[in-house]
């Protein structure tokens, strides 16, 4: 675990939100459950940010749009996409450097 999420899960433990307990299998490893009480903050928060997320993409463009309902994976899904959308700009301007240094 890194060092900040070794802490975030103290104060979320600390809080009554998770219980960790180690892995049976492999002891180094730490498995951590939700409580009841998170559950039930999650129940409030689970809307609260789907409104969030309803108002930050409001004015996105009809292809935004689109992709955000076909991708199901959320926010892994869209840092793919950026991921792709990167590469394709850096081939872009590799053949770009590559057509100016032939024609010089």
């Amino acid at each position: 675990m890194q060092p900040g999420t070794s802490a975030a899960l103290k104060q979320m433990e600390h809080r009554g939100l998770v219980k960790p307990t180690t892995d049976p299998k492999d002891r180094r490893s730490v498995r951590v459950f939700l409580t009841p009480k998170s559950r039930t903050l999650l129940d409030k928060l689970i809307p609260i940010a789907a409104k969030v997320r309803d108002q930050a993409t409001s004015d996105f463009s009809e292809r935004e749009d689109a992709f955000d309902k076909l991708n199901k994976d959320g926010f892994a899904g869209l840092l793919m996409f950026l991921d792709k959308q990167r590469e394709r700009v850096e081939k872009e301007q590799d053949l770009k450097s590559q057509e100016y240094a032939i024609a010089a």
